[in-house]
């Protein structure tokens, strides 16, 4: 369902929320792109999509602003990342905007620990510590609100931030830096379900008895 809200300036804003495929899209994106970055992480921690943090992406008013969140005004937005793609006219399909994150893996030197040009994206999207992602689509129209003057604002919140200047993990063996409570899945550490366990846990104790 769209949602229409005025900012503090004369934009219209009608915010576009994802389909269910593509929140499904968006994570599968982030965790092949953490399943198959090279060198190796030993310390990835596996990406989910999160609808908290698509609320986020959804309620933010300023993105037609080109502006991101102030944390100490808007402390929701404390330890997250938005990233944004601007184009005219009409939104795309989301993935469209995920090949762009594809250009700039290539950018990215780990040993030298630089971009050659921008790679911004695609370091928080590989960031070890980023464990949610949302997304959603904000359709700008200035001043009279005419298709003529409308262009759209793709944005993803992810938690956590990337610190810039470091390399977004740590090389090693896949899940051989995972932290206690976590287990390895595609590559990336995935927290352990205490709830599955203790299932697990009583079945192997009754097979026993």
């Amino acid at each position: 369902m769209n949602k229409i809200s005025v900012s503090l300036v004369t934009c219209l804003v009608v915010i576009r929320a994802l389909s269910p495929q593509e929140r499904e899209a968006v994570e599968e994106f982030g965790r092949k792109l953490r399943e198959d970055v090279q060198p190796t992480a030993s310390d990835i921690k596996l990406l989910s999509y999160s609808m908290k943090m698509e609320q986020l992406a959804e309620k933010y008013k300023n993105g037609c602003l080109h502006g991101s969140p102030d944390p100490i005004l808007n402390p929701e937005y404390q330890d997250t990342q938005m990233l944004f793609w601007f184009d005219s006219g009409q939104p795309l399909p989301f993935s469209d905007y995920l090949k762009d994150i594809l250009e700039q893996k290539q950018e990215y030197d780990f040993d030298k620990k630089r971009c050659r040009s921008t790679c911004v994206h695609y370091l928080q999207f590989v960031y070890a510590n980023a464990t949610e992602v949302g997304c959603a689509t904000h359709v700008c129209r200035i001043d009279d609100a005419s298709a003529a003057n409308s262009y759209h604002v793709a944005l993803c919140v992810l938690r956590k931030k990337y610190q810039r200047g470091r390399r977004p993990y740590y090389r090693g063996p896949s899940c051989s830096q995972c932290p206690s409570g976590y287990e390895c899945f595609r590559r990336q550490c995935k927290q352990i379900d205490s709830a599955a366990a203790i299932k697990t846990t009583s079945a192997i104790h009754l097979s026993l008895v």
